[in-house]
């Protein structure tokens, strides 16, 4: 009997721990991200006809949540009340033309779930088949009235041309500080901006004044220092993925960037937002980097804000705090 129990024990114990084990090995998915996109045509005053899509969404409450269309217009980034949202989206009546909303949830600047919603637009009902008459004993068959085929409807337009990417940077040797399994990424060159552009770096104009008095004053003074456009590493590889944003602490005092965010542009993108995560701060001289979609080295967190390769021919970077107030912006 003693027996008996000490096996029925030891296959419990084995069993919690395989539930364990199948536990840690589970990616985390945000319960409550919902998406949904649904149509109607829409008559103007002067009788032409669009389609006006409906595009639904939500999230856990306090989750931020980012839709994006056609991976190329941001609808939405922000954070989730626990309630449904949705934003309306008007289209030529381009009938066949397909479109795809994206809604990502995001925990700590890393994609933790997504939806994804594939509309076509004014999809066309199959022609009616037309019934072949049977003839009747002693009639001479009829032939069949000919078919008119209906015609396709016409393909979409073509996504517009990425910008041509500028020449490979010569390889630079490898940084300290660099991740495990990442590469080394080109730190931003000492230069005037109109030189570092050519490289493909955007630098902000220095401004040694307001950093002495902020040293002198003992206050923190965070900057937007650079943008590293051909985004690939010291290799010249990466096709993209590393662009980055540098900022720094150039002031006296360190700075706790909890509830502080990061916000970019660029082409038709407006408004991606990053949130440093709580307890996140920066010691007087220290500076990092928020990457579009690999953190590599001297990054600031391991999450990333674009998910993609995001800057093209123009753009920007702006600095917020936890008030909602506009701390810096580097331009190109």
């Amino acid at each position: 009997m003693t027996g008996r129990r000490f096996l029925l024990l030891a296959a419990l114990v084995a069993a919690l721990l395989l539930t364990a084990a199948h536990a840690s090995g589970t990616r985390t998915q945000l319960a409550g991200l919902t998406l949904q996109a649904v149509q109607q045509d829409v008559t103007a005053a002067d009788g032409t006809t669009s389609v006006l899509v409906t595009v639904t969404f939500g999230g856990p409450a306090g989750q931020q949540v980012r839709l994006i269309q056609d991976r190329a217009v941001l609808l939405f980034d922000g954070f989730a009340d626990g309630t449904p949202g949705s934003v309306t989206v008007t289209f030529p009546h381009a009938c066949g033309q397909t479109h795809v909303f994206m809604l990502y949830g995001i925990l700590n600047g890393a994609v933790a779930d997504t939806r994804t919603a594939t509309l076509t637009l004014c999809p066309q009902q199959a022609p009616a088949q037309t019934p072949t008459p049977v003839p009747t004993p002693g009639a001479a068959a009829q032939p069949a009235p000919p078919r008119t085929a209906t015609p396709a409807p016409p393909p979409p337009p073509p996504p517009p041309a990425a910008p041509a990417a500028p020449p490979a940077p010569a390889a630079a040797a490898p940084a300290a500080g660099v991740l495990p399994g990442q590469p080394s990424v080109p730190a931003p060159p000492l230069e005037p901006p109109s030189v570092a552009l050519d490289d493909g770096f955007v630098l902000a104009d220095p401004d040694d004044a307001t950093a002495a008095e902020a040293i002198a004053a003992g206050v923190p003074l965070v900057r937007v220092l650079a943008i590293w456009l051909r985004g690939t590493d010291s290799s010249g590889a990466g096709a993209g993925s590393y662009q980055y944003v540098e900022i720094a602490n150039l002031g006296g005092a360190s700075q706790d960037m909890s509830g502080w965010a990061l916000q970019a542009s660029s082409g038709t993108m407006s408004g991606l937002t990053f949130y440093f995560p709580d307890g996140f701060g920066l010691d007087p001289g220290d500076s990092c980097r928020i990457y579009v979609a690999h953190p590599a080295e001297a990054t600031c967190t391991n999450g990333s804000f674009a998910l993609y390769q995001f800057w093209g021919d123009h753009g920007s970077a702006s600095l917020w705090d936890a008030q909602g107030d506009e701390v810096d912006e580097l331009d190109y």
